[in-house]
């Protein structure tokens, strides 16, 4: 898991005053490594941009004839800060490969907008970096595993029979994209949903789970670890973000029900979100959207968001950020941030439609 102190998430804003005008050299970035102790070489730093860990240089310096041939190049201090950040994480969580952390430039892609200065192809090295991690993972099996028990303990009838053998089915076939049969995934969740067959559907509080959903849910992981990214065309990936972002807007409104909810119930609620809990699963929920929108056409889905739409060049987005200070501060005496998040969605052929939701830090 990718662990985000205060003062390390504060980094990623860089310096105030210098965005957009302040630029480092990779000799800069190497020697503030080295002062944090970890020391890279230059080999490393190109291997960290090859696999979408930094984005390229933004900019060039020409020194002149007079001063050499050549030129120096320049990373924005938004980048800056992404390799601080970066930095940071290796020296807090110390994983053997360099993919899990490929979560950072995703996860500023994904909810900080165009201030993150992280560029959609820095986002497509990084989240194949992660994908071809994620399908040789030794901990892949583990973690599929996990997902789906989590999954059934939610769901499971009070009258299911045999729920540990089911996880494993469901498991073997998650891992085995060639043996997925959703109709087979149907009725083992049949089975743990509704075993008497009365139509039953359970799940976590304000959300109830039939077997199609999670037959459908199983699906998509599978389909998501095989997915051709090269294939899929730049605004896909930009309604993947945009899908992204919308789902977290349904999830604080449906928290919202549930907390305001006078109600007697024990179930427990799904967690609440923040931007801390939403790092290390940046990678997989992009790629999870990514699935969905390759999948094919969704009829029950408004036309602003239908693929189609995109791919032909009559939709759009502009994605808005601003840090907001709360009353909580620092141990260095600065605010504790919250992020405004406004999504505007442009239809040639309709009114623009718009959200906005609020992620704090922790």
């Amino acid at each position: 898991m990718t662990v985000l102190t205060p003062l390390a998430m504060r980094a990623t804003l860089g310096q105030p005053g210098d965005r957009g005008l302040r630029t480092y050299t990779q000799e800069e970035m190497l020697a503030y490594a080295r002062w944090r102790g970890l020391p890279l070489s230059a080999w490393t730093f190109r291997d960290w941009i090859r696999i979408g860990l930094l984005g390229t240089a933004s900019d060039r310096e020409w020194p002149g004839r007079g001063h050499g041939s050549g030129s120096a190049a320049r990373w924005s201090s938004q980048q800056f800060a992404l390799f601080q950040l970066v930095l940071a994480q290796k020296q807090s969580l110390r994983f053997e490969s360099n993919a899990p952390y490929c979560n950072l430039p995703v996860w500023k892609w994904l909810y900080w907008g165009d201030q993150a200065d992280v560029g959609l192809q820095q986002v497509k090295r990084a989240l194949r970096t992660w994908q071809q991690w994620y399908q040789k993972n030794s901990q892949k099996k583990r973690s599929v595993r996990k997902h789906v028990r989590e999954l059934v303990t939610m769901s499971a009838s009070r009258h299911a029979m045999g729920t540990r053998d089911l996880v494993n089915d469901l498991t073997d076939m998650a891992l085995d994209g060639d043996s997925l049969d959703e109709a087979t995934l149907r009725e083992i969740f049949a089975l743990i949903i509704d075993p008497k067959g009365i139509g039953e559907a359970r799940g976590p509080q304000g959300r109830e789970f039939t077997p199609e959903e999670l037959s459908r849910r199983i699906s998509l992981q599978a389909l998501a670890a095989q997915l051709d990214l090269a294939r899929l065309p730049d605004p896909l990936w930009e309604l993947a973000r945009v899908g992204q972002l919308l789902a977290r807007y349904r999830y604080q409104l449906a928290q919202a029900e549930w907390e305001s909810a006078a109600t007697a119930s024990h179930e427990r609620p799904l967690p609440r979100a923040s931007l801390r809990a939403l790092t290390p699963s940046s990678c997989f929920l992009l790629l999870y959207m990514l699935a969905i929108l390759a999948r094919g056409p969704h009829p029950s889905v408004q036309e602003n968001l239908q693929p189609r739409a995109w791919l032909t060049g009559a939709v759009n987005a502009n994605i808005a950020t601003e840090p907001i200070p709360m009353p909580l501060l620092l141990p260095n005496g600065l605010p504790i941030l919250r992020l405004q998040t406004a999504v505007t969605i442009r239809h040639h052929a309709a009114m623009p439609w718009s959200f906005s939701f609020t992620l704090p830090y922790m």
